[in-house]
C-alpha cells in the first residue's frame, strides 16, 4: 500500500508551538472573538472540551484538555477513546497537517454522538505577498527558488473533506484579515510568533543568509507595504447522532421550486 507524502515536518512544528505558546500577537484574540462568536449560537453547555492549538479560551464547569499545551502531541494521533468529548476545537493546525481527511476522521471518532467540531485555518490566498515576495528575493540571491509558502486549501475543498469525515450539518464561512507591522523584519518575527514559519520538509535547509533576508524585506516594503493577507476559514460539523434532522429525501418535495422563483 503506498505511503502518503509528507509535506510538513510535525515535530518540528510542535517544537516550535510550545516555544511560542502564550503569544500575547493580537491576531489571537482577534480570532479568540471570531470563535466565541459562533459558539454563542451554539445552546448548549459543554462538559468535556478538547483544543487543538494555541487559543486562550475558558469554558466554565467543563474539563478541557489542550494540545501540545497539555499533552504532548500533535493532531495527526489524537491520544483519546471513542466518544471521549461534546466540543473538539481545531485552532490554526489544519493549513500545516499532512493528513487533514485523518486528522478529521480521528476528531470525528473522539466526538460524543451530536458533539460539535469547530476550526479555525488558514486557507484559500493566505500569505501570498509573503511568497511572491520570497521567490523574488531567494531568484536574486540564490538563481533558483525553494518551498516557502505551503499551498493552500480552498473553501469549497474544505467542505468536501467534512462531509468525506462524515460530519452531520456542516457550516463554512470565512474572514480576510490583514497582517502588518512596522517594517518588513517587524513582520517576519510577527510571522514567526505566530507559528508560521516555514515547517515543509523540502524548504531550503541551508543558512537564510543576510542577503536574502535584505531582499526578501525590500519586496515586502516595496510592493506590500509590509502587509499581508489572510484567508481565514471557519468549519464547523456535529457527530452523527439519530436526533439530528436530516434532508428529506431526494424526490419528495411537494412544490415546484420553479413556480416559486417565477
Amino acid at each position: 500500500m503506498p505511503t502518503m507524502t509528507q509535506l510538513f515536518n510535525r515535530s518540528v512544528q510542535l517544537k516550535r508551538s510550545c516555544r511560542h505558546s502564550q503569544t500575547t500577537d493580537p491576531l489571537h484574540q482577534l480570532l479568540a472573538d471570531l470563535i466565541k462568536d459562533r459558539l454563542v449560537y451554539v445552546l448548549r453547555d459543554f462538559t468535556h472540551v478538547l483544543i487543538i492549538g494555541d487559543l486562550d479560551l475558558e469554558f466554565t464547569g467543563a474539563s478541557v484538555f489542550r494540545i501540545p499545551q497539555d499533552i504532548y502531541a500533535t493532531s495527526d494521533f489524537l491520544p483519546f477513546g471513542e466518544a471521549t468529548f461534546d466540543l473538539v476545537i481545531s485552532y490554526m493546525d489544519l493549513h500545516h497537517a499532512n493528513d487533514i481527511p485523518g486528522i478529521l476522521k480521528q476528531i470525528n471518532y473522539t466526538l460524543k454522538p451530536d458533539g460539535l467540531f469547530l476550526g479555525c485555518f488558514l486557507g484559500g490566498t493566505s500569505l501570498w505577498q509573503l511568497r511572491s515576495a520570497a521567490q523574488k528575493a531567494e531568484l536574486l540571491v540564490r538563481q533558483g527558488c525553494s518551498p516557502r509558502v505551503a499551498p493552500m486549501i480552498s473553501l469549497h475543498d474544505a467542505a468536501s473533506l467534512l462531509q468525506r469525515a462524515e460530519f452531520a450539518i456542516p457550516v463554512l464561512d470565512h474572514e480576510h484579515l490583514a497582517l502588518t507591522a512596522p517594517t518588513a523584519f517587524d513582520l517576519l518575527k510577527r510571522i514567526q510568533s505566530l507559528g508560521l514559519s516555514n515547517s515543509l520538509i523540502e524548504r531550503y535547509k541551508g543558512l537564510t543568509g543576510k542577503e536574502f533576508i535584505k531582499k526578501l524585506c525590500q519586496f515586502l516594503d516595496e510592493d506590500y507595504q509590509n502587509t499581508i493577507e489572510l484567508d481565514v476559514l471557519f468549519l464547523s460539523g456535529w457527530a452523527p447522532a439519530p436526533n439530528q434532522q436530516k434532508a428529506l429525501p431526494r424526490g419528495s418535495g411537494q412544490v415546484f421550486l420553479g413556480n416559486i422563483l417565477t
